[in-house]
């Protein structure tokens, strides 16, 4: 198929952009805009391959799996789809194999040519490698790191077809400072 899916780890853009744009990865501290957002990236991913959108995917993690106000938020957005996995202690468990999953089966499933990935863990290159054998080209989507530090594993940058890197101004238009913060 002529078209390209998008594939959004939360936890990276939050920590990523707030880190940039705020001085904090505290997400609590945060408010994202996830209609700006994804309408943002969307335009990103269809300027990078030319091609329309199967959908966008979502992947985050919450207590039990149970979906946030912030979780049913943005998967009320049309076209995007929510993928959950647990929080155990304050991390994350499953996310990562979430996407490198849908990755591998759509590739396989010829249902996509293009993968455009927003994120920074080395745990998804053997994802994105894989999705490259079937033949998709796999675009990566990080967000500006500050001066002297990296956000993006080099060996997925290194893994990927292409990059593109999100300015402090294109994350600041989505990303906000949350007033009062949760705490």
């Amino acid at each position: 198929m002529d078209r390209y899916a998008l594939f959004v780890d939360a936890a990276y853009l939050y920590a990523a952009g707030g880190q940039l744009c705020h001085g904090t990865k505290n997400r609590g501290q945060l408010n994202m805009d996830f209609q700006k957002v994804v309408d943002d990236l969307q335009l990103i991913s269809k300027q990078a391959c030319g091609l329309p959108p199967l959908r966008t995917y979502w992947y985050d993690a919450a207590t039990d799996a149970v979906p946030t106000a912030s979780h049913l938020a943005v998967a009320s957005i049309e076209g995007v789809q929510l993928r959950l996995g647990r929080l155990s202690h304050g991390e994350q468990k499953g996310v990562d194999s979430r996407i490198v999953r849908d990755l591998i089966t759509l590739s396989h499933n010829r249902a996509i040519c293009d993968a455009v990935l927003v994120s920074g863990d080395d745990d998804l290159r053997e994802g994105v490698s894989e999705a490259q054998e079937s033949g998709v080209r796999v675009t990566l989507v990080g967000v500006e790191p500050l001066l002297g530090f990296q956000n993006q594993a080099p060996t997925l940058v290194r893994a990927a077809d292409a990059t593109i890197v999100l300015t402090q101004a294109q994350v600041s238009s989505f990303l906000k400072l949350r007033y009062p913060p949760i705490v």
